[in-house]
């Protein structure tokens, strides 16, 4: 049982209907509300929302990013923005608040940054093995038209560098953008929804997909109790209970048309303990994957060196042969010249043998 309740504001301000804007929660007690697209287009305002006064606040700043909808964002610390669609541009920059000021993030110039794209998802956690905080970009609109894709980036809030993750185990979902992620028992993130670009016109996705952070693995996770064509969106983590929470879906018949107002609740029923387990058998391959290739390039020179010296014992072994054969041939001719000078008469006397033998034979007929 789900009990909606309108927040009301002592002080509110000047809002109107946004949308494709994002949604954030901040220091446990404050809502962040950034850009979207209004009336007059594409938005730039921030405020944020403290439900216990009831009271929206205004973020200023001397700087801010520039106006976007259908952008990315995520919380660690501060709150970042990445992305999205200002007017007809899609945008690939990163911009911080940081709980007073906004500032644009300077990436790493030592690795290829995620092309520009909006309708993308964003996840943060901390990465175990590293120690060092992350965000998780999936798929996303690289054109502005629909122009869908599945591919992960990990960008480093610590170093400000960005990988491409191009290997890993499992399909990975089909191309999407304006779907929904959140990041489960920090080891998973769940993606869900969303839309692919087709030849006429964009489909909904009802699927959902799980990517493990420690074992770079995709899986699908089949969804019970609810139809197939569901679409899931606004998918909330409430990390006390371990339950993922989606608001908000398109029709369950047909997976198209309105959104409804729906909500769902999911409880995975997979264990810890089985999903650490698989996990476990996944990074034990890889690690002995890696010890193999690091022994073959820390004997690269030894194994070059034993070529070469096999080469060269196989140039004197063909060397060899050859004498072998030739000296062959030579006894050869001299073995078919001994046997043409000692046997002529021999033969010649065995055929005479035979005449006289048929001759005799015809006389007896």
């Amino acid at each position: 049982m789900v009990n909606w309740v309108k927040p009301t504001t002592s002080a509110p301000l000047a809002f109107f209907s946004v949308v494709q804007n994002t949604c954030s929660l901040v220091d446990r007690e404050h809502i962040f509300l950034f850009g979207g697209r209004g009336p007059g287009g594409d938005l730039a305002t921030a405020s944020l929302y403290d439900p216990g006064a009831r009271t929206w606040i205004p973020v200023g700043g001397v700087k801010k990013p520039p106006k976007r909808s259908c952008h990315a964002s995520v919380v660690f610390e501060k709150v970042f923005v990445h992305g999205g669609m200002s007017g007809d541009t899609v945008l690939d920059d990163m911009w911080m608040w940081d709980g007073e000021e906004w500032s644009q993030v300077r990436y790493d110039k030592s690795t290829e940054p995620m092309p520009a794209r909006c309708g993308h998802s964003a996840s943060a956690w901390v990465h175990k093995k590293h120690k060092e905080p992350c965000v998780f970009f999936f798929g996303g609109d690289t054109t502005g038209r629909g122009g869908s894709s599945n591919d992960v980036w990990i960008y480093s809030l610590k170093t400000n560098k960005w990988k491409h993750v191009t290997t890993y185990a499992g399909n990975a979902p089909t191309p999407r953008f304006g779907h929904s992620s959140c990041v489960f028992d920090s080891n998973w993130v769940i993606i869900s929804g969303g839309y692919s670009g087709g030849w006429l016109s964009n489909y909904v996705l009802s699927d959902m997909h799980t990517y493990d952070l420690q074992a770079n693995c995709w899986f699908s996770v089949e969804l019970c109790g609810m139809k197939s064509s569901t679409c899931l969106t606004h998918l909330v983590l409430i990390s006390p209970t371990r339950t993922v929470f989606s608001f908000g879906a398109h029709d369950p018949e047909t997976g198209v048309g309105p959104v409804s107002s729906d909500v769902y609740r999911m409880s995975p029923l997979i264990t810890y303990v089985s999903f650490a387990a698989l996990r476990n058998q996944v990074e034990s391959m890889s690690e002995v994957i890696n010890l193999s290739f690091d022994s073959q390039s820390e004997g690269v020179g030894r194994a070059i060196r034993k070529v070469d010296a096999l080469m060269k014992r196989l140039e004197t072994v063909e060397k060899e042969i050859e004498g072998l054969r030739t000296a062959n041939e030579y006894l050869t001719r001299q073995l078919e010249a001994v046997q043409g000078s000692s046997y002529p008469k021999r033969v010649d006397r065995e055929d005479e043998d035979e005449e006289e033998a048929d001759f005799q034979v015809n006389d007896d007929r």
